[in-house]
């Protein structure tokens, strides 16, 4: 059971709900929504996420023997088809809670999801920035998609934080590829790093890192604040964040050391960004 639930990354999956709620949160007593519907549909999400990371395992296998041995498919702890198995369980799982939205489309938008996921294991993850921007483009969707259910007044906020998400996790997701660069190279996967190099990758990473730390205090604007005036405690965090973002972005643009420094310094920035990310949306929920 422990190896089933290390497959689907509980920390990504606590991420993507979090993500959700922070914008159910402040609206869904005002909105037309109720919380049946937005349980299943934070659930629905969750369970997509979740499918996403085993098909993602099921096709990595060869790369990470050498990024990440440790996995339970690639350690052996499970077997393929208990992980094929566990796939085919949260697809239909997804789907099945989809269908409890009060929304036509919204099972729609999950098997659309669910097709692109297994896209991007097959096909775009082993292409030049074309999988990490799907990445960071689902990723944003998971913040626009409580709009289905809530009224126009969640649009200021759940659009900015799609756009902080989307612009954070495609700097970490190109940061992850100079990690992963030995494993991608041995498997034929063309990543960004792999067809251009690390230090070309490190500098487009920490260029987009900047934007995303430059347009974070936008996140002060009253319009986004459901107040007239932010608090300090979301003033020093947001700027913070702003700052670490920025910093990363500057030290990244401007390193030439050795591969294995490559190595160990994106492993350390994709971190800072995921943790960065999680900031913003504690401070959705706490002060804004």
């Amino acid at each position: 059971m422990l190896e089933r639930i290390q497959l689907i990354r509980p920390w990504n999956i606590v991420m993507v709900a979090l993500a959700q709620f922070t914008v159910f949160f402040h609206f869904i007593e005002s909105g037309p929504a109720d919380s049946i519907p937005a349980f299943f549909l934070i659930l629905s999400t969750c369970l997509t996420a979740a499918s996403g990371y085993v098909i993602n395992d099921l096709y990595d296998v060869k790369a990470d023997l050498i990024n990440a041995p440790h996995r339970p498919l690639v350690s052996g702890k499970i077997k393929k088809e208990q992980a094929i198995i566990l796939y085919l369980v949260l697809v239909f799982s997804s789907l099945f809670t989809a269908s409890y939205v009060n929304h036509a489309y919204w099972i729609y938008f999950i098997s659309t999801m669910q097709l692109g996921l297994w896209w991007y294991a097959a096909r775009l993850k082993r292409t030049v920035l074309l999988g990490n921007l799907w990445v960071s483009l689902s990723v944003a969707m998971s913040l626009l998609t409580p709009l289905v259910l809530l009224d126009k007044e969640a649009i200021n906020l759940s659009v900015s934080l799609a756009i902080f998400a989307f612009l954070s996790t495609l700097s970490r997701e190109i940061f992850k590829t100079i990690q992963d660069h030995e494993g991608d190279a041995m498997a034929k996967f063309n990543t960004l790093s792999v067809a251009y190099g690390r230090p070309t990758s490190m500098k487009w990473a920490g260029i987009i890192a900047v934007l995303c730390g430059l347009m974070t205090p936008l996140l002060l604007h009253p319009s986004l604040c459901l107040t007239e005036q932010p608090s300090m405690a979301k003033m020093a965090l947001v700027i913070g964040v702003a700052i670490i973002l920025t910093i990363v972005g500057i030290t990244s643009i401007s390193q030439h050391r050795k591969d294995i420094h490559f190595q160990n310094s994106s492993a350390l920035y994709s971190r800072m960004l995921k943790y960065c990310m999680l900031l913003i949306l504690l401070a959705v929920v706490v002060f804004f």
